[in-house]
């Protein structure tokens, strides 16, 4: 779901040097003066070699890596992460990408934790096997 972002299904996408270079040899061959008309060459014979490379246009790289983060909401917080596997995480699942998420909690409060609440989400975190957690006394 989103606005239209002025692309079409032929739109190219092409990275500025790669365009540059095509540029250039177009505008060298261009100006190479054509082959002297009293020049023949039997029918059999192979072209003689001019020296120039012939250039073939590639495909513009595509994208390989997805990233992204969102601040959902507490209130909702199984709709909002819900959505987000729904229209992000399984369209990335779907064209067979590797895909990992991850899950930051940020809490704060002005009283403190009590200490029942401190002992809960620690274990509770260790037994979910979270990568880094801890409490600050900021």
């Amino acid at each position: 779901p989103g606005g239209s972002t002025g692309t079409s299904p032929s739109t190219l996408i092409v990275r500025p040097e790669v365009a540059m270079a095509q540029l250039r040899a177009d505008e060298q061959a261009a100006s190479r003066p054509a082959a002297d008309a009293s020049t023949s060459v039997a029918p059999d014979a192979a072209p003689a070699p001019t020296g120039t490379v012939a250039t073939s246009v590639t495909r513009p790289t595509r994208p390989r890596r997805f990233h992204g983060s969102v601040v959902l909401r507490s209130e909702r917080l199984s709709l909002e992460f819900g959505r987000v596997v729904q229209e992000v995480v399984q369209h990335l699942t779907d064209s067979a990408a590797t895909v990992e998420v991850t899950v930051e909690i940020a809490a704060h409060t002005a009283d403190g934790f009590d200490e029942v609440v401190i002992r809960t989400v620690t274990e509770n975190a260790r037994t979910l096997h979270f990568s880094d957690q801890g409490f600050e006394e900021q």
